[in-house]
């Protein structure tokens, strides 16, 4: 209870309401309530946000060597990852709660103009794993000597393998002993970048494979 000592506009002691009287510096002054904040509590929704920065932020991080170059021109105050955060987090992520996880089709770990592989097949055989692509006619931004680079996400192991520039669009194929990876699967995305690797192109989403074993 706060007790006012001379009148209304007079001293007044203790709480008042959602006010606090004190002394300071010889001086009567009203100050509001202080609140407590809690601390230690966090909402579902909190916990959601937290679980998807993670998500993404250590995904773009393990595959940092393929996103660096494709969003270098993107940068702005922030660095290539950042970049890439915020592109694809309105839509990286599927699920609710204790299902949420990441949708690795839709992430995008590169940007530009240089064409995407045309017409991209998986193949599995004898424990090799072959990308390959059709041949179209060049222009400005699909010439031979593009370079390939891509990503292979291994799902049981949860875990990344990055080939950067490996062969040019001109190849029309790559191949990856896999042996040791017999029975697994694996999906893949795939880019171009130009020769000089000044220019990217988009990353996409090429599908899974299962690696098929030797057979003797």
């Amino acid at each position: 209870m706060g007790i006012i000592k001379s009148g209304i506009l007079g001293e007044i002691q203790n709480q008042t309401g959602p006010v606090v009287a004190r002394m300071h510096k010889g001086q009567n002054v009203i100050t509001s309530r202080y609140k407590t904040k809690k601390t230690g509590e966090v909402s579902e929704k909190q916990q959601a946000t937290r679980t998807r920065f993670s998500l993404l932020n250590e995904y773009l991080i393990a595959i940092q060597d393929l996103v660096d170059p494709g969003f270098k021109k993107f940068v702005k105050h922030n660095s290539p990852v950042n970049a890439a955060y915020s592109f694809n987090y309105d839509r990286a992520f599927t699920g609710e709660g204790e299902d949420l996880g990441l949708d690795r089709t839709k992430i995008m770990y590169s940007r530009g103009n240089v064409e995407v592989p045309e017409s991209p097949q998986l193949v599995s055989e004898d424990g090799n794993f072959i990308l390959s692509w059709s041949d179209v006619q060049q222009s400005q931004f699909c010439r031979n000597s593009d370079r390939l680079s891509f990503l292979i996400y291994v799902v049981e192991e949860n875990s990344t393998s990055i080939f950067q520039n490996v062969c040019q669009r001109s190849e029309l194929r790559y191949a990856v002993d896999a042996k040791e990876f017999a029975g697994k699967h694996f999906e893949v995305f795939a880019s171009f970048a130009s020769a000089d690797g000044k220019l990217q192109g988009n990353s996409c989403y090429v599908g899974i494979v299962e690696i098929v074993g030797v057979f003797k």
